[in-house]
Formats: structure tokens, C-alpha cells, sequence
């Protein structure tokens, strides 16, 4: 039996989910795994679908003031199992464990990396260059995101960062998925509207471009009288796009939708998906519209052209032009080239499985 140890940040939705396929990799005939979450706590219902041990520590946020005693907790549990394979998701959890190998010899460990430019900051830069000892690596969930990490430790051996692409589980997805008609019913739109459509929250630096769909849409929606935008996710610009909507007179054909839990599950509610980001790691819901067939609008920021290939339209980031252009040309089309170019766009799935990805952690362990 190999003992695996995941030190995942925290519980909400996104990182829960990308933590859990990560855990689902290690099966219990072989592996011996637990889960440690530094912040939040889950429902039993949702701790039963992982393997192992799931640990909850329900820190605060300002967890640094408690580095050393996370240190510690994460000692006593590394004396019970003697982990093989230790894997961090992101800075905070890396952070702690890097502290724990002051006292003891981890064979294999690995820090994943999920944000562009996460390293960048004087601090994080500074103990991201010194993570050159044989046993530490790193997981970049894309290129982009392996490309962002040497620019800021160019002295990391290329070998060292492994890219594995954070996947879904596209099976599960299209089980709960619901019909156009049943999520334009819960959504409460007009069934015969054409809806260009976004999932994502708003987040204060505005990196995913929430404004700038939202100018798009103001450009073209004159020669469209039938179309909506819809947005699904709320987020801290929440006020500022609802300002800007009013600002525009599009109060009637933009509706802002707040946090939905499993919002990928009304994608078929969507004409066109459009991912208007102007910072994105990998984009993760660029596949969940994969899985209803949606065609996609995207800009080229950071991961997104190496998930899409030449499935998607891809504009320019913070081009609100370009990015109007493929609407109007995306709402032009007729509904059998836009299926057309649906099942297409669904065919980039096969690059991303999720059986793939999960082979590639409990490869981790053969080192």
C-alpha cells in the first residue's frame, strides 16, 4: 500500500471538485490517501465520495499566523503513514509542507499551480526560486501556467514542472446536464431568444473580462433584436457591471445571474458560450461547454488557445471589437452551422479525460 497525502486550500465548489478527481486518482486497492483541507468543511454526503481519510483544519484566512502549528499537525500525521507522495494544491498548502521538510524527508513532492502569475510578488517569487531541492516539482495545469512559473524561477529545471491539464468529469456532466428547455425554464428565459452566455465570477482586478462582453454585447445587440446576454456568477464587480448595464440602457437584455452551485449544468440554456477573459490559467468551463455542444467565443489569455485548438473563435484579449465581430457573426449563422460547429468544438474533449489525468497522478508515485 503506498500512502499519498493531499493538502488542498479549500472547500468551495471549483477547488473541491479539482481536489476530488485529484484523490479519486489513488484507488484504495492500492493506495492509502489522505485529504487535508486547510479552510471550510463538507457535508458527509460529500466526504463519502472521496477515498480515505478527508481532514477538514477550518482555518482562518490569515493561516500564515498559524504556519508553524499547521507545521506540526501535518508532522504527526506524516509519522503515522510515512507518505511516498506528498502533492500541494497551490501556495498556501506548499507553504506549509515546505516548513514540514524542515524536520523530515519527503520522498516525492509535488506543488500544483493553478494562476498565471501566481509567483510574481516579490515574497511568493522568493520561495518559489529556492524550491530546487531533487524531491520538489511542480504541476502546472498548463502551458501557460509552466510558462508563467519560469518566468518567474528561470532557473528551474524545465524537467522539474510536469503539465497535466485540470480536467472534468465530462461523464458525470452529461448525466445532470439539463435540456435547453429546462434550464431556459429555471433561468427564466424566453424560450425562443437567441442567449449568448458566460459562467464565472467577477473578481476586483477584472481579469475575466466581464465589462468587456458586456461593451461587445452593447455594440451589436441593435442588429440582434431577439438576443440576451446572460451571466451567471455575481462576484465582487457585481454593483460595477450592474452600473454598467444601466449605464448602457441594457437593462432588458442583460441579466446577471449570482452564484448558481452546479451552474455548468445550464449551458444548454446558451446559443453561444463566450469566455470574454483577460487572465485564464487553463479554463475549466471552456470544457463543460464542450459538454453541451455549445459553439465558443474566447480570447486568446493564457491557457485557453492550447484548450481550444481551432475549435473556438478566438479574439485578441480586451479587443471589445473582435469580440463583437464574432458575435454578430456567431448569431448570423444558422442554427445548423452553429450545431455544426457544436459537435466540432465537442470533439476537443478527447484531449482532456479525466482517466488520462488521474493515470498521470498515480504515475506520481513510480518516480
Amino acid at each position: 500500500m503506498i500512502n499519498v497525502l493531499l493538502v488542498c486550500r479549500e472547500t468551495m465548489s471549483n477547488a473541491a471538485d479539482f481536489n476530488k478527481l485529484i484523490n479519486n486518482s489513488f484507488t484504495p486497492d492500492k493506495y492509502d490517501v489522505t485529504t487535508v483541507f486547510l479552510h471550510g468543511k463538507m457535508m458527509p454526503e460529500q466526504t463519502s465520495t472521496y477515498y480515505g481519510e478527508v481532514v477538514f483544519w477550518q482555518l482562518e484566512q490569515s493561516f500564515f499566523k498559524q504556519k508553524f502549528i499547521c507545521a506540526l499537525r501535518l508532522l504527526r500525521l506524516y509519522q503515522k503513514r510515512r507518505f511516498k507522495l506528498v502533492i500541494c494544491d497551490q501556495y498556501k498548502a506548499t507553504a506549509i509542507v515546505d516548513l514540514l521538510q524542515k524536520w523530515v524527508k519527503i520522498p516525492e513532492l509535488f506543488s500544483i499551480m493553478r494562476a498565471l502569475d501566481h509567483y510574481q510578488s516579490g515574497k511568493r517569487k522568493e520561495f518559489i526560486r529556492n524550491k530546487i531541492s531533487p524531491n520538489f516539482h511542480f504541476i502546472a495545469v498548463s502551458n501557460a501556467v509552466k510558462q508563467s512559473l519560469l518566468k518567474a524561477a528561470p532557473q528551474i529545471d524545465h524537467e522539474k514542472i510536469r503539465v497535466i491539464y485540470s480536467v472534468i468529469d465530462s461523464d458525470a456532466l452529461e448525466e445532470i446536464k439539463l435540456s435547453r428547455i429546462e434550464a431556459r425554464s429555471k433561468l427564466a428565459i424566453v424560450p425562443n431568444s437567441f442567449v449568448f452566455g458566460t459562467i464565472g465570477q467577477s473578481y476586483a482586478n477584472g481579469c475575466k473580462g466581464h465589462d468587456l462582453l458586456i461593451a461587445a454585447f452593447a455594440k451589436v445587440h441593435k442588429d440582434m433584436p431577439d438576443a440576451e446576454l446572460i451571466m451567471i456568477g455575481g462576484g465582487e464587480l457585481l454593483l460595477q457591471l450592474k452600473a454598467q448595464i444601466q449605464r448602457l440602457n441594457l437593462i432588458d437584455r442583460v441579466k446577471l445571474i449570482e452564484f448558481l452551485p452546479q451552474a455548468a449544468v445550464y449551458m444548454s440554456a446558451f446559443d453561444v458560450f463566450v469566455l470574454p477573459s483577460q487572465l485564464e490559467a487553463f479554463g475549466k468551463v471552456l470544457l463543460e461547454a464542450m459538454v453541451s455542444k455549445r459553439p465558443i467565443i474566447a480570447t486568446t489569455a493564457g491557457g485557453i488557445p492550447e484548450i481550444m485548438g481551432d475549435a473556438a473563435r478566438l479574439v485578441p484579449v480586451n479587443d471589445v471589437d473582435a469580440l463583437a465581430v464574432e458575435m454578430r457573426r456567431l448569431y448570423h449563422m444558422s442554427a445548423a452551422e452553429r450545431a455544426a460547429l457544436g459537435e466540432h468544438i465537442a470533439q476537443r474533449l478527447s484531449a482532456f479525460r479525466l482517466e488520462a489525468m488521474q493515470a498521470d497522478y498515480r504515475s506520481l508515485c513510480s518516480r
